[in-house]
C-alpha cells in the first residue's frame, strides 16, 4: 500500500480509500476504451494522456505529490481529458450509426 492511499485512509476512512481506487479504476478504463475506439490519428493523443496519468499514479505511490498543486490540478485536467474524448468518440460513433440505420 503506497503512502498516498494510507493517508487518504486515516484521514477519510475506508470508504474515501473506495472512492479513490474506483476513481482510478474508471480513469483507466475508460482511457482503455478511448484508446479502443478512437482513430489513428486520436491514439497518439489518448496513449499520450494515458501514460502521463500513470506517470503521475507511479509517483504519487512514492509520494503524496496529488496534493500539490502543480501535479494534481494536471493529474484531474488529464483525467478530465480522456472523459472528454471518450465521450466524443461515444457521440459520434452513435451519430455515425443514426445516419445509415435509417
Amino acid at each position: 500500500m503506497s503512502k498516498y492511499t494510507k493517508k487518504v485512509t486515516v484521514e477519510q476512512g475506508f470508504p474515501g480509500l473506495l472512492f479513490w481506487m474506483i476513481l482510478i479504476i474508471t480513469i483507466l478504463n475508460t482511457g482503455q476504451r478511448a484508446y479502443i475506439t478512437a482513430k489513428k490519428e486520436k491514439k497518439s493523443y489518448v496513449l499520450f494522456v494515458m501514460l502521463s496519468l500513470i506517470t503521475i499514479l507511479i509517483n504519487i505511490t512514492l509520494s503524496d505529490l496529488i496534493e500539490a498543486d502543480k501535479i494534481g490540478t494536471i493529474f484531474f485536467l488529464f483525467a478530465a481529458i480522456i472523459v472528454n474524448i471518450h465521450l466524443s468518440l461515444l457521440f459520434y460513433t452513435s451519430l455515425y450509426l443514426l445516419q445509415f440505420s435509417g
